[in-house]
């Protein structure tokens, strides 16, 4: 049995472990690349919001978090992130891997306060949606960019964006009876665009609740 996951294998051990442990073999290759942006943040924002590890990375590192800001994120792989950078997380949603969902309960948390979303050009911006244009700051703070590489056939694939499963597409077919696992369901909608459809979708987005969905099949 082998496994193909679209990150890289210093972000998979616990994946790379389980696998060792069942005797099954594990391909983890990111298929993206991404490439910071030159910006400013906003000189104001009562709320900021980070939807992946690589908008705290090119934020964080360069500019910091304005201490009277709450802090939101998408998951608990980010939130962990910010966690390990000094910061203290104050929203997380339920369910990561339901970002429709998430983005309500985001809304309800803010309320008419301002909040500020560093993030990724091109970005879906789910978590924005149902905030006004006067409320919201919107802000591309870096790029994605494919890097589409032939991936040898497996059993079972993982997507955890769509950026990475359109770069798969790039260079590799999927057939429609191929095993997909689909990181949350914005991934899954990109695959239902393709044509394909996921065998299982994610409701928490992240290694325990795959690792979960792998024990209950394997």
């Amino acid at each position: 049995m082998k496994i193909f996951i679209s990150k890289a294998e210093d972000q998979s051990a616990s994946l790379k472990e389980w696998c060792e442990a069942k005797g099954f073999s594990l391909h983890a290759e990111s298929l993206i690349e991404t490439a910071p942006i030159p910006f400013t943040p906003p000189p104001n924002y009562e709320v900021i919001f980070f939807s992946s590890k690589n908008a705290i990375d090119y934020f964080v590192d360069r500019h910091g978090i304005d201490p009277q800001a709450q802090i939101g994120a998408a998951g608990p792989a980010t939130a962990t992130l910010l966690e390990q950078k000094g910061f203290t997380v104050d929203f997380i949603p339920t369910e990561s891997g339901k970002p429709n969902q998430g983005a309500k309960e985001l809304s309800a948390f803010v309320g008419a306060r301002s909040i500020y979303f560093p993030g990724a050009r091109l970005s879906a911006g789910t978590y924005s949606q149902p905030f006004i244009n006067g409320q919201k700051i919107i802000q591309d703070i870096y790029d994605t960019r494919q890097r589409p590489v032939e991936i040898p056939k497996c059993d079972i694939y993982v997507f955890s964006s769509p950026s990475n499963l359109n770069s798969f597409l790039s260079a590799n077919k999927l057939r429609s009876e191929d095993h997909l696992i689909a990181w949350g369901k914005t991934t899954a909608r990109s695959m239902e665009q393709h044509h394909l459809q996921a065998s299982h979708i994610l409701d928490h987005a992240g290694f325990p609740a795959l690792l979960r969905y792998l024990d209950e099949q394997f």
